[in-house]
């Protein structure tokens, strides 16, 4: 009996993502598939290509949903020079000091080391919208 092959963490790594990145800018959507972006506020079509999937803490908790929220091209490509500033404070105005704090602190302790477990969960748990 052959044993199956397992997926790749990094092919696992990128369903995660996709199924992940859906899901932010689909849950933020209004009823007409609209999402504002948390740093500037403008709208776009949550899966128009103009909205991403932006991190707060960037290369850390890739789907952590405290950290990873809507946000337009523009300013996640960092062309807009006030999205850092903007961002930290969509945080504060959504979560406040003290879980910015918790959230800074586990982005450190947990970095990006996902296991293939954790990341089959995250395809289970996003990947059904």
């Amino acid at each position: 009996m052959k044993k199956k092959k397992l997926k790749s963490l990094k092919s696992l790594n990128k369903k995660a993502w996709k199924v992940f990145s859906i899901w932010v800018r689909k849950s933020e959507a209004d009823f007409a598939g609209y999402v504002a972006c948390c740093c500037c506020g403008r709208t776009f079509i949550w899966n128009g290509g103009d909205i991403h999937a932006g991190h707060w803490i960037h290369g850390r908790l890739e789907y952590d949903p405290r950290n990873i929220h809507p946000q337009c091209k523009n300013c996640n490509f960092k062309y807009n020079p006030n999205s850092k500033a903007q961002y930290a404070i969509y945080m504060a105005n959504r979560y406040g000091a003290e879980e910015m704090r918790k959230i800074w602190q586990h982005a450190y302790a947990k970095g990006n080391n996902y296991s293939r477990e954790e990341l089959n969960e995250i395809i289970q748990k996003y990947g059904d919208n």
